[in-house]
């Protein structure tokens, strides 16, 4: 499993680091994990989630109705 840190990912999807802490700080990228060094640690569903919100926010999206809808998606289909 490939895994990237921040400044990698911040490179490859064109978006500051700075906004990805704030998306993990919102809740809006539920699975980053951290290492020992308390690091964060993305794998390529991160980069899905990413992605998924940088569409979202193409539309004007409000980051608590992002919130809302990150929330639902990891809830599943019942929601």
């Amino acid at each position: 499993m490939t895994e990237y840190n921040i400044n990698e990912v911040s490179k490859m999807m064109n978006i500051p680091s700075h906004t990805i802490r704030f998306y993990e700080k919102e809740g809006l990228i539920p699975f980053v994990k951290r290492g020992e060094n308390g690091y964060r640690i993305f794998r390529e569903e991160d980069l899905g989630w990413l992605e998924f919100i940088r569409c979202l926010k193409i539309t004007g999206m409000p980051v608590n109705e992002l919130r809302e809808i990150i929330t639902l998606t990891v809830n599943g289909e019942d929601t």
